[in-house]
């Protein structure tokens, strides 16, 4: 077989823009078992560690032109986004002339929106500007999407319900202003919503009050763009939910991902958590 008639040359070459955490390692291995060409661009300050022979570069934020010859460079046709990112200020990021051109135009989000506009913008830069199919990581690995029912042993008990529920309606109205996903609620009372320092840092904020109870919930944004920024969870959630004293996580079924799934599975059965993919059903 010629090597153009394979399977794998029918596929565009991906770039991985790779932020924090194990998500992009994920999509590294997906794209090896499909024999899908990648290149992975790095932002620089995350703390992704690739393993050896990977093909990559390291890319500043705001230096779009340099980025988008390295994208021309190595023949890239799609990109995915991948991995944990802290909202840069104005006044610390590097730009070239390409970078202060994107970020006249996104400034006043970047300063004062949501996440989901913001990405929105960026989004619509690699597709309009660059010619470029964004794909979502779970179109890439669809194995990472949460499944409806429990992951693990543990089932949420009767009085996770209602917290559930309410949460789901919190993280839903939080969504539509564009502030988070994430909402935990204890016996009925809002412990805390997601803001723009994550999930970690909603949980941090939550203390235990002896009786293990209470609910952490994550759901998409209504009307955002699934291909970018679906909620997630993964064995750091299911410990930082352990040590604010919640019965359990839930996403939602679908359209949330969770990573390092058989660990988060493990983990939460050892540490006694449910972890639920809930539907609207």
């Amino acid at each position: 077989m010629r090597p153009d008639s394979s399977p794998a040359a029918s596929l565009p070459k991906i770039a991985i823009i790779a932020g924090s955490g194990s998500l992009p390692l994920t999509l590294i291995e997906a794209c090896r078992r499909q024999q899908r060409p990648f290149h992975v661009f790095v932002i620089r300050g995350s703390d992704l560690s690739l393993p050896a022979n990977i093909p990559a570069d390291t890319i500043e934020l705001g230096k779009v032109g340099a980025l988008q010859r390295l994208l021309d460079a190595h023949a890239i046709k799609a990109v995915s986004f991948a991995g944990q990112l802290t909202r840069p200020g104005r006044g610390n990021l590097q730009t070239d002339a390409q970078g202060r051109k994107l970020l006249r135009k996104i400034l006043p989000t970047l300063l004062f929106g949501g996440d989901n506009a913001l990405l929105g913008l960026i989004v619509q830069y690699f597709e309009q500007q660059l010619r470029l199919e964004v794909i979502g990581a779970d179109t890439l690995c669809p194995a990472l999407l949460a499944t409806p029912g429990p992951l693990g042993k543990i089932m949420p008990g009767e009085q996770d319900i209602p917290d559930i529920l309410a949460a789901i309606e919190q993280a839903r109205q939080l969504g539509r202003k564009d502030k988070g996903q994430a909402v935990a609620i204890r016996h009925g009372v809002l412990l805390g919503k997601e803001d723009k320092g994550g999930t970690r840092a909603l949980l941090e904020r939550i203390r235990p009050q002896g009786e293990r109870a209470g609910v952490l919930v994550k759901a998409l944004k209504p009307g955002q763009d699934r291909r970018v920024d679906l909620p997630s969870i993964g064995p750091d959630t299911v410990r930082q939910a352990q040590a604010a004293g919640l019965s359990g996580i839930a996403v939602e079924a679908g359209q949330a991902l969770i990573l390092e799934k058989e660990e988060t599975r493990r983990l939460a059965d050892a540490l006694g958590l449910f972890v639920y993919g809930f539907t609207d059903d």
